[in-house]
Protein backbone atom coordinates (compact mmCIF):
# COMPACT_ATOMS: atom_id res chain seq x y z
CA UNK A 1 0.00 0.00 0.00
CA UNK A 2 2.85 2.72 0.82
CA UNK A 3 4.96 2.21 -2.22
CA UNK A 4 8.15 1.78 0.35
CA UNK A 5 8.13 -1.95 0.58
CA UNK A 6 7.51 -3.99 3.75
CA UNK A 7 7.06 -1.24 6.91
CA UNK A 8 9.41 -1.71 9.80
CA UNK A 9 8.01 -3.17 12.54
CA UNK A 10 9.63 -3.55 15.85
CA UNK A 11 8.80 -3.49 19.52
CA UNK A 12 7.18 -0.78 20.24
CA UNK A 13 7.57 1.02 17.04
CA UNK A 14 6.25 1.00 13.34
CA UNK A 15 7.44 2.69 10.66
CA UNK A 16 6.73 2.84 7.03
CA UNK A 17 10.56 3.03 5.94
CA UNK A 18 13.85 3.77 6.31
CA UNK A 19 14.66 7.68 6.55
CA UNK A 20 16.82 7.83 3.03
CA UNK A 21 15.83 8.30 -0.62
CA UNK A 22 11.98 8.74 -1.61
CA UNK A 23 10.85 8.78 1.68
CA UNK A 24 13.10 11.44 3.05
CA UNK A 25 12.34 13.38 -0.35
CA UNK A 26 8.55 12.86 0.86
CA UNK A 27 8.87 13.75 4.69
CA UNK A 28 11.01 17.07 3.71
CA UNK A 29 7.90 17.92 1.25
CA UNK A 30 5.28 17.24 3.79
CA UNK A 31 7.42 19.38 6.76
CA UNK A 32 8.70 22.30 4.53
CA UNK A 33 6.46 22.32 1.02
CA UNK A 34 2.91 21.83 3.02
CA UNK A 35 2.12 18.83 0.92
CA UNK A 36 -1.33 18.22 3.21
CA UNK A 37 -2.19 15.69 1.06
CA UNK A 38 1.43 13.64 0.66
CA UNK A 39 0.93 14.33 4.79
CA UNK A 40 -2.76 11.92 4.03
CA UNK A 41 -1.32 9.20 2.20
CA UNK A 42 1.56 8.84 4.26
CA UNK A 43 -0.11 8.95 7.63
CA UNK A 44 -2.69 6.59 6.00
CA UNK A 45 -0.35 4.20 5.16
CA UNK A 46 1.12 4.43 8.44
CA UNK A 47 -2.46 3.79 9.79
CA UNK A 48 -2.11 0.55 7.71
CA UNK A 49 1.02 -0.75 8.78
CA UNK A 50 -0.10 -0.04 12.29
CA UNK A 51 -3.47 -2.43 11.38
CA UNK A 52 -1.69 -5.62 9.45
CA UNK A 53 0.92 -5.68 12.64
CA UNK A 54 -2.63 -6.60 14.61
CA UNK A 55 -2.03 -4.07 17.35
CA UNK A 56 -5.49 -2.76 18.66
CA UNK A 57 -5.50 0.62 19.59
CA UNK A 58 -8.06 3.31 20.97
CA UNK A 59 -6.87 6.55 19.61
CA UNK A 60 -3.97 8.51 17.91
CA UNK A 61 -2.14 11.63 19.31
CA UNK A 62 0.66 13.05 18.10
CA UNK A 63 4.09 14.88 18.86
CA UNK A 64 2.98 18.59 18.68
CA UNK A 65 5.10 21.57 17.91
CA UNK A 66 5.36 24.83 20.04
CA UNK A 67 3.37 27.36 19.53
CA UNK A 68 5.65 29.34 18.01
CA UNK A 69 6.94 27.29 15.71
CA UNK A 70 3.35 26.51 14.59
CA UNK A 71 2.23 29.85 13.77
CA UNK A 72 5.73 30.29 11.87
CA UNK A 73 5.14 27.13 9.84
CA UNK A 74 1.34 27.20 9.27
CA UNK A 75 0.46 23.84 10.33
CA UNK A 76 1.86 20.59 12.25
CA UNK A 77 2.63 17.79 10.32
CA UNK A 78 2.87 15.37 12.57
CA UNK A 79 -0.50 16.41 13.27
CA UNK A 80 -1.58 16.10 9.51
CA UNK A 81 0.12 12.31 9.49
CA UNK A 82 -2.07 11.14 12.57
CA UNK A 83 -5.13 12.40 11.14
CA UNK A 84 -4.93 10.19 8.16
CA UNK A 85 -3.41 6.98 10.33
CA UNK A 86 -6.60 7.70 12.33
CA UNK A 87 -8.77 7.87 9.12
CA UNK A 88 -7.19 4.38 8.17
CA UNK A 89 -7.64 3.31 11.49
CA UNK A 90 -11.17 3.93 12.21
CA UNK A 91 -10.43 5.62 15.83
CA UNK A 92 -10.45 9.53 16.63
CA UNK A 93 -7.31 11.69 16.65
CA UNK A 94 -6.66 13.41 20.27
CA UNK A 95 -4.37 16.41 20.76
CA UNK A 96 -3.43 14.85 24.17
CA UNK A 97 0.44 17.22 24.49
CA UNK A 98 1.37 20.18 24.23
CA UNK A 99 5.30 21.17 24.39
CA UNK A 100 6.36 23.73 26.95
CA UNK A 101 9.28 25.36 25.18
CA UNK A 102 10.23 26.13 22.20
CA UNK A 103 13.32 24.35 22.72
CA UNK A 104 16.36 23.51 20.19
CA UNK A 105 15.29 21.71 17.23
CA UNK A 106 16.45 18.40 17.50
CA UNK A 107 17.94 18.30 13.65
CA UNK A 108 20.38 21.11 15.34
CA UNK A 109 21.72 18.60 17.84
CA UNK A 110 23.67 15.58 17.73
CA UNK A 111 22.38 12.10 18.65
CA UNK A 112 24.07 12.47 22.50
CA UNK A 113 22.37 15.82 23.47
CA UNK A 114 18.85 14.89 22.28
CA UNK A 115 17.52 13.15 25.20
CA UNK A 116 18.58 16.09 27.04
CA UNK A 117 16.65 18.79 24.95
CA UNK A 118 13.27 16.72 25.47
CA UNK A 119 13.63 15.93 29.04
CA UNK A 120 10.27 17.71 30.72
CA UNK A 121 9.56 18.89 27.24
CA UNK A 122 5.87 17.75 27.42
CA UNK A 123 2.63 17.99 29.13
CA UNK A 124 -0.79 17.14 28.76
CA UNK A 125 -2.88 19.49 26.64
CA UNK A 126 -5.38 21.70 28.48
CA UNK A 127 -8.39 19.76 26.26
CA UNK A 128 -6.97 16.57 26.99
CA UNK A 129 -9.89 14.15 28.73
CA UNK A 130 -9.42 13.16 32.31
CA UNK A 131 -9.21 9.49 31.31
CA UNK A 132 -6.53 9.15 28.86
CA UNK A 133 -7.56 6.00 26.30
CA UNK A 134 -5.73 2.98 27.62
CA UNK A 135 -3.82 2.04 23.93
CA UNK A 136 -2.52 4.88 21.97
CA UNK A 137 -0.67 5.47 18.67
CA UNK A 138 1.65 8.10 18.86
CA UNK A 139 2.73 9.77 15.64
CA UNK A 140 6.00 12.02 14.65
CA UNK A 141 6.91 12.04 11.06
CA UNK A 142 10.98 10.77 11.72
CA UNK A 143 12.90 9.13 14.73
CA UNK A 144 16.28 9.61 14.99
CA UNK A 145 17.49 9.48 18.85
CA UNK A 146 13.72 8.52 19.83
CA UNK A 147 14.45 11.22 22.51
CA UNK A 148 11.51 13.33 21.52
CA UNK A 149 8.93 10.22 20.94
CA UNK A 150 10.49 9.06 24.39
CA UNK A 151 9.53 12.02 26.71
CA UNK A 152 5.78 12.18 25.13
CA UNK A 153 5.42 8.62 26.13
CA UNK A 154 6.51 9.01 28.82
CA UNK A 155 4.37 12.04 30.00
CA UNK A 156 1.41 9.96 28.58
CA UNK A 157 2.57 6.32 30.50
CA UNK A 158 2.21 9.10 33.47
CA UNK A 159 -1.00 10.39 32.83
CA UNK A 160 -2.37 6.94 32.78
CA UNK A 161 -2.07 5.23 29.29
CA UNK A 162 -1.12 1.69 29.55
CA UNK A 163 0.33 0.96 26.07
CA UNK A 164 1.78 3.60 24.22
CA UNK A 165 2.79 2.45 20.24
CA UNK A 166 5.01 4.82 18.27
CA UNK A 167 4.48 5.35 14.81
CA UNK A 168 6.33 7.64 12.25
CA UNK A 169 6.42 7.54 8.60
CA UNK A 170 10.64 7.36 8.70
CA UNK A 171 13.25 5.67 10.88
CA UNK A 172 16.73 6.62 10.75
CA UNK A 173 19.29 3.90 10.51
CA UNK A 174 21.46 3.89 13.70
CA UNK A 175 24.37 5.40 13.36
CA UNK A 176 23.22 7.71 10.00
CA UNK A 177 21.42 10.66 11.88
CA UNK A 178 20.53 13.23 8.98
CA UNK A 179 20.28 16.62 9.36
CA UNK A 180 16.43 17.94 8.35
CA UNK A 181 17.53 21.55 8.86
CA UNK A 182 18.19 20.92 4.93
CA UNK A 183 17.18 23.44 2.20
CA UNK A 184 13.51 23.65 2.00
CA UNK A 185 11.86 21.43 -0.09
CA UNK A 186 10.31 23.49 -3.43
CA UNK A 187 6.50 24.10 -2.89
CA UNK A 188 4.78 21.31 -5.53
CA UNK A 189 3.68 22.70 -8.46
CA UNK A 190 0.92 20.17 -8.90
CA UNK A 191 -0.47 17.38 -6.74
CA UNK A 192 1.91 14.71 -5.46
CA UNK A 193 1.08 11.39 -7.78
CA UNK A 194 2.18 8.29 -5.92
CA UNK A 195 1.80 5.07 -4.96
CA UNK A 196 1.82 5.42 -1.10
CA UNK A 197 -1.74 6.00 -0.61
Amino acid sequence: MSGFGEPILRPGIVAIAHYEEAMKRAVLAVKFASATRLADALGRALGHAVRTSGRRLSAVCFVPLHPSRLRTRGYDQAALLAAGAARELGIPMLPLLRRRVANTQQARLGLLARHGNAAGLFTLSRSAPRVLPRRLLLVDDVMTSGATLEACRATLLQSGCEHVLLGVAALARPGRAQSEKARPVPRPTSPPTSTWG
